[in-house]
């Protein structure tokens, strides 16, 4: 976690479970294991393949010494944590259902540094995951960073990758070639050197600091109004931000496709404060469709999201949603009205 980082509802709840499940190997102590094997046979959701019937027939090891790393491994391999597979056996034995342990053929929930959330395999033979962490901690072959477009740092998640790459990141990023267009350069303000305009993505290449990864993204997103008056103009002006934001995506996996990258993690590009009139779900509806359109086969790529929040949304969309950018326009108007007021365009 970086320095000055809050931690989440989710890690706050993992760095629990862990202390738990360590305490109760030690002890040889296991909670309340006959609650699998008594307890009624729950509604069993579709495409689990664990059941209580099975988990029983499988003869769940006992509380002894001697098998209480076996019933680790059980809980390892079937769920995100203990407190998890303690929530599942409680509602086992209340009545409640509890539903079918994960499938233990599932991906490994911690994975590259990150949480995984779900993942889901594209038409185009690249994967996509969504995951909750930092995306400082990433330990694929590259991450994104969110970048001004004078590339030498800045705030948020642009600060916090910062100082973990050090001064040699910092070198790298001021040794990126400034963009020679008069009408770039004018249109940055006070920032006289350009090093990656609005929409664009640069790459830096190497071991940086405390980063774990080989390459460094940068991509610059838009900064959307905070309100935004009806009107062609309006819709004008939102439009060429929303492609922009497109832009920023597309180009990082150009990129990336460029240098080789195999596993790819993502901050969240214009989802702070510069998310504006279009709001969470807007922003991270145009990365997600983005991502579907130019990832390539073999890239696994993750969308990293820090808050629970942006962890809720990026289900929500990932779940909701087919992909292909004509998805997004079809229903993008509808979205906005529901979620934000600012961009909407009568």
């Amino acid at each position: 976690m970086v320095d000055g980082e809050q931690p989440s509802k989710k890690q706050k709840t993992e760095h629990a479970a862990n202390a738990n499940a360590n305490a109760n190997a030690d002890a040889g102590t296991d909670p309340n294991p006959d609650a699998m094997a008594d307890a009624p046979a729950p509604e069993a959701p579709a495409g689990c393949k664990v059941t209580p019937e099975t988990v029983a027939e499988a003869e769940v090891p006992a509380p002894a010494a001697a098998e209480a790393e076996a019933v680790k491994s059980f809980i390892e391999s079937h769920f995100t944590s203990r407190v998890d597979y303690e929530a599942w056996v409680a509602s086992l034995a209340g009545g409640g259902g509890g539903g079918e342990a994960p499938d233990v053929g599932a991906q490994p929930k911690e994975r590259l540094g990150v949480h995984v959330v779900g993942e889901k395999k594209l038409a185009n033979g690249a994967l996509l995951v969504i995951s909750q962490g930092s995306v400082v901690g990433f330990a694929g072959d590259a991450i994104v960073n969110a970048a001004n477009e004078g590339c030498l740092g800045g705030g948020g998640v642009d600060g916090a990758i910062g100082r973990a790459g050090g001064d040699d990141l910092y070198d790298a990023r001021e040794a990126l070639p400034v963009v020679e267009d008069p009408d770039v350069n004018q249109n940055a303000g006070w920032r006289s050197e350009v090093r990656c305009p609005t929409g664009q993505a640069v790459i830096t290449s190497g071991r940086f600091g405390a980063l774990k990864c080989d390459h460094v993204i940068h991509a610059v997103g838009p900064a959307y109004p905070g309100f935004q008056k009806a009107g062609d103009a309006a819709a004008a002006t939102v439009a060429a931000l929303d492609a922009k934001l497109k832009g920023a995506y597309i180009n990082t996996i150009k990129r990336a496709q460029e240098a080789g990258v195999r596993t790819l993690g993502f901050c969240l590009i214009s989802a702070g404060i510069f998310s504006g009139c279009r709001g969470l779900k807007g922003v991270l509806s145009i990365g997600m469709d983005a991502i579907k359109e130019a990832a390539y086969p073999g890239l696994e790529v993750h969308m990293v999201a820090f808050l629970e929040r942006e962890v809720d949304m990026l289900v929500e969309l990932g779940s909701a949603r087919p992909e292909g950018a004509a998805a997004h326009a079809a229903d993008e108007g509808k979205d906005d009205k529901a979620s934000s007021s600012g961009c909407t365009v009568q």
